[in-house]
């Protein structure tokens, strides 16, 4: 579950995840002063930005705007740390995760058309 220490492939402030599986969110170390979560998520994952941040000039692709849906495949696999991350439930068969403060996807996705 541990991705490479690398950029993500996306970013954003806050979002929401929906997928067929979402696991139990576990603590890692973040940086010299914080702690944050690492969870995956697999199987027809849906992600919703609700706040990106506030730096203007960046990749499109790499930090959506606001209400921009990214979705994966059926067999897709995608990483997702931030400091918080809170599992919400099931919505139609499907796990649901709030991620705020500062949530990096490792997993390329693309927008819904």
């Amino acid at each position: 579950m541990k991705p490479g220490r690398g950029r993500p492939d996306h970013e954003a402030e806050s979002f929401t995840v929906k997928a067929d599986t979402i696991d139990k969110p576990k603590k890692f170390y973040r940086n010299a002063k914080h702690n944050g979560n690492r969870t995956e998520a697999s199987g027809h994952v849906s992600v919703r930005i609700r706040k990106q941040k506030t730096e203007r000039g960046s990749d499109p692709d790499f930090r959506p705007e606001n209400g921009t849906v990214l979705i994966g495949g059926e067999k897709q696999k995608i990483v997702i740390e931030a400091k918080r991350i809170v599992k919400q439930g099931s919505d139609n068969g499907q796990e649901v995760a709030s991620v705020s403060k500062d949530g990096r996807i490792f997993g390329k996705l693309r927008r819904r058309p």
